[in-house]
C-alpha cells in the first residue's frame, strides 16, 4: 500500500469515527496478562485491560483501548472499551473485585481489589504484581 492510499484510508476511518492506533504501540504479552487470562478465564482483551488497571493508578479509555489492541486489531471503535470493562466487571464479581469508574479520568481498581487479585495469583503460584502499584487519588480503599 502506498503512502497516499494509507493516508486516504486513515482519513476515511477518522471521518467514520473510528479510532486508529499504530500497531507499534500495541503491548506485548506478559506473564501477568497470560496468568490473569488463565486464572480468571478472561479474553485476551479483558486480560490486557486488567493488567493495565493492575499496573497503574487508573487508566483512561484511550489507554485501555491501546492496551486491548494487538496487531490484528489495530482499528477499534471507542465504545469497545466500555464493553470490555463491562464484561471484565461481570467476570470478576465472583472474586469480590470491582472496577471503579473515575468520571472524567477512566477506570481504576481500589486497593482491596488489587489485594484480592494478588492473593488469587499467589494461591496459584504467581506473585507477579508489583507491590508498589500506585493508588488513584480519590479511589475508594474498600
Amino acid at each position: 500500500m502506498h503512502n497516499n492510499e494509507l493516508a486516504a484510508l486513515l482519513k476515511k476511518a477518522a471521518e467514520a469515527g473510528v479510532v486508529v492506533f499504530p500497531t507499534s504501540e500495541a503491548p506485548v504479552d506478559s506473564d501477568l496478562i497470560r496468568t490473569c487470562r488463565a486464572l480468571f478465564r478472561l479474553t485476551c482483551a479483558e486480560s490486557r485491560a486488567l493488567a493495565k488497571l493492575l499496573t497503574q493508578p487508573y487508566a483512561g479509555r484511550e489507554e485501555l483501548c491501546i492496551a486491548v489492541t494487538d496487531e490484528a486489531k489495530a482499528i477499534m471503535k471507542s465504545d469497545v472499551v466500555g464493553v470490555v470493562v463491562h464484561k471484565l466487571r461481570r467476570k470478576l464479581i465472583p472474586y469480590g473485585v470491582e472496577i471503579i469508574t473515575l468520571h472524567g479520568l477512566g477506570y481504576c481498581l481500589p486497593k482491596n481489589a488489587r489485594a484480592k487479585i494478588r492473593r488469587a495469583l499467589i494461591e496459584n503460584g504467581e506473585d507477579i504484581i508489583p507491590t508498589t502499584t500506585p493508588h488513584a487519588a480519590g479511589a475508594p480503599d474498600e
